[in-house]
Formats: structure tokens, C-alpha cells, sequence
């Protein structure tokens, strides 16, 4: 049994950029359009698979991800996938957001939803 966020970007976010991102960050492994987070140090582990699409431009874009963790976890497992999920979704130091989700997904990512 697993516990799944659905994000949908408006607009559509350059999928090298989301893959850029993720390639960046520590512990997240990319196979085509998924995403494998596995921390060896806490034992947390986690998914985020990308739903593409192509822009006017024939241009692969990233319209939604799926987070998916287990439930029958420790609730650190909550609280670590949370902080990966809001630092993907946060405003960055240069006004803008990577990438721009709906307002109820951000509403969504809290820790004491876990």
C-alpha cells in the first residue's frame, strides 16, 4: 500500500531542465521518466515518475509527476520524502518556481500529512 501525490505543472515544465534538477540532487537515481530517491544513510526510498509531453516546439515537457511512497514506513520516511517534494516545488532564489505546481499540491506537501 502506497501513498500517492499527484503535481501537475501549469505551464508544462522543459523536461532536461526537471532531469537536470534531479541529477543535482543527492540520492535520486534517473532511469528514462523515473525518478528513485534511496537514501543508504536513513533507509528512506521513494519514487517520482514524470508524465510527458511535447510542447509546440516538439519539445519533450513535463506536465505532471506522480510521488509515490509505501505507508507501512516509520514516519521519517514522510518527513525526508516531504522535504525533497518541497525543495522541488519551492520558490528558488531567483523568484521563480521549479516547477510551478497547483496551489492544493502545495498545500499537500506537509510533513504532518505523513
Amino acid at each position: 500500500m502506497s501513498y500517492t501525490l499527484d503535481l501537475h505543472f501549469r505551464p508544462a515544465v522543459p523536461r532536461d531542465r526537471v532531469l537536470r534538477y534531479f541529477a543535482a540532487r543527492k540520492y535520486f537515481t534517473i532511469v528514462e521518466d523515473k525518478l528513485s530517491y534511496q537514501n543508504p544513510d536513513t533507509g528512506v526510498y521513494f519514487w517520482i515518475k514524470l508524465r510527458c509531453a511535447r510542447n509546440i516546439l516538439l519539445q519533450r515537457t513535463i506536465v505532471s509527476a506522480e510521488f509515490e511512497i509505501n505507508y507501512n514506513r516509520p514516519s521519517f520516511f514522510g518527513i525526508e520524502g516531504e522535504r525533497e517534494l518541497s525543495a522541488f516545488v519551492a520558490p528558488s532564489s531567483r523568484g521563480s518556481r521549479m516547477p510551478k505546481c497547483t496551489a492544493w499540491a502545495r498545500d499537500l506537501i506537509r510533513a504532518r500529512a505523513f
